[in-house]
């Protein structure tokens, strides 16, 4: 199974940077976006391997629900798993495989993207669940 790379999609670059450094230093692959039409670009750029991509929803420009809408739709890149980051988890989208809510911590998101990038988290989290599965 080929191994899959992380997509974050935030108009908030701080929030960028930091996820971007926390999955790095991890060992996963990670690109970023600024927004939806960015992000589409990205996955269009690299539509023959798969990716897991973290949604913020509120973003200007294309939104993170017009995102969903839209990968979704598309025969090629439709079935990457979607994890939404959101403050507000029942605002999250249908179509998205999990809902983070925000703020996050780090250790959460890690298994997150551990899971759905076919590793082994690198601490078992004996607390909450880590998301909330989204139908």
């Amino acid at each position: 199974m080929r191994e899959t790379w992380v997509l974050i999609v935030d108009d908030n670059e701080d929030c960028r940077g930091l996820v971007r450094l926390a999955l790095e230093q991890e060992g996963f692959t990670v690109r970023v976006a600024c927004d939806g039409r960015e992000a589409l670009a990205k996955l269009e750029e690299s539509a023959s391997s798969r990716c897991l991509v973290l949604l913020d929803l509120m973003m200007p420009g294309m939104t993170g629900w017009e995102f969903v809408k839209a990968m979704r739709g598309d025969p090629v890149l439709g079935d990457n798993p979607i994890v939404a980051t959101t403050a507000v988890p029942e605002d999250a989208p249908c179509g998205v495989d999990a809902v983070l809510q925000k703020p996050f911590d780090l250790e959460k998101l890690v298994s997150i993207v551990a899971r759905y990038c076919s590793r082994a988290p690198i601490a078992p989290q004996a607390a909450a669940p880590a998301f909330v599965p989204h139908p």
